[in-house]
């Protein structure tokens, strides 16, 4: 998102894009736990009603006959696995904005973007070596200024 070296307008699609597929596969692992939680607090209503009223609902295994009490424990237990689904998705976001944080970050002190794909190669753009290289001179720069410093401030104490 952040490594796109255009104007603002042409990373907006691009985000539009993983926006949308990202959505799509968090529906699709979240949709599966949602609604076997429906089907069981379904089930519990039914299981309900029918110790309140004495009027037959359906379970599980027998939809039509009266409901059994073999797992009184399986609605909390889909509960638990809705709630360990949206605390892992949770974890997924944060991360993904973290990353996008390092990113922004990391690109005000690169001179160009760096290109994820090898086939990428515009003047905008730098490859990942390239970007290791640059990296690798800031930190020799840095630490030559370091070095300079510290024997000025030597010569000044002395």
């Amino acid at each position: 998102m952040a490594a796109s070296g255009g104007g603002g307008t042409s990373s907006q699609p691009m985000e539009s894009e993983q926006i949308t597929r990202l959505k799509g596969l968090l529906l699709q692992y979240i949709r599966p736990n949602i609604l076997s939680l429906l089907n069981q607090s379904d089930l519990a209503l039914q299981q309900n009603v029918y110790s309140d009223t004495g009027v037959p609902g359906k379970s599980a295994d027998n939809p039509n006959k009266e409901p059994t009490t073999e797992n009184p424990h399986r609605l909390e237990k889909t509960m638990e696995d809705v709630l360990n689904s949206c605390d892992l998705m949770e974890d997924l976001l944060q991360t993904m904005k973290e990353t996008e944080i390092q990113t922004l970050c990391s690109a005000k002190y690169s001179p160009r973007p760096v290109t994820h794909n090898k086939g990428d190669t515009s003047q905008e753009t730098q490859s990942y070596p390239e970007y290791l290289e640059s990296i690798s001179q800031q930190i020799k720069s840095r630490m030559e200024l370091q070095e300079l410093l510290s024997d000025f401030v030597r010569s000044k104490l002395t």
